[in-house]
């Protein structure tokens, strides 16, 4: 049923104040709503294209080539150690980011070795006895590291060891002070380089 209502004068501003003071608490509703969202657009967060990064969420490949030569995998880290053979023995494995060289003998540092690798993009770590007779060619992407020495790289963190021979009549061959022993300590992985063939390595802590 329709029905009619009438209002005095003073019901009708009351009506309208009423009315009004409902329009302006709903502006002011609406405001806060439009202000929270706004806010909380800016707390979202925001997700950044950054650098390729080396993978490192892998296994440990340990690829021995001959005596102290072999080849670490570590995601995408690739390390040589000692390399010699050339390169025709690391055909089967990627250029490598990082060059380890232990002592000054053939078996450990060979040049013919190291320039047929083209060793441009790499670093090479070494004792200043072997960086002293690398050529300057080579030299100038090398980095002197000697016994106690502390290196944290983006990918990992090495500590240098000594390495010498224990018998008298062996110490001319590996005398302490010069040679590396290497820890690499790669994510949670820990390894310890050394060539203990008559010879002695101190050991670090663990």
């Amino acid at each position: 049923m329709l029905q009619i209502i009438f209002f005095n004068q003073r019901e009708v501003s009351l009506l309208k104040l009423l009315i009004m003071k409902t329009i302006a608490y709903l502006v002011v509703g609406l405001g806060l709503i439009a202000f929270s969202c706004k806010d909380e657009k800016k707390t979202d967060p925001v997700t950044l294209e950054t650098p390729k990064e080396m993978n490192l969420k892998a296994a440990l490949e340990i690829h021995p080539i001959s005596h102290a030569t072999l080849v670490l995998e570590y995601g995408d880290l690739v390390l040589y150690i000692d390399p010699t053979g050339g390169a025709a023995a690391f055909e089967a494995y990627k250029k490598p980011d990082y060059v380890f060289i232990t002592d000054i003998h053939g078996d450990h540092m060979n040049i013919e070795t190291l320039d047929a690798l083209n060793l441009k993009e790499s670093i090479i770590i070494a004792p200043q006895a072997v960086f002293d007779k690398l050529p300057e060619t080579l030299q100038s992407n090398a980095l002197v590291m000697n016994n106690g020495d502390i290196k944290d790289f983006e990918a990992f963190k090495v500590e240098a060891i000594p390495m010498y021979n224990l018998r008298q009549e062996a110490l001319k061959f590996h005398e302490k002070g010069r040679g590396n022993g290497y820890v690499l300590t790669l994510e949670e992985e820990r390894i310890y380089i050394y060539w203990r063939y008559r010879r002695h390595t101190e050991k670090c802590a663990a």
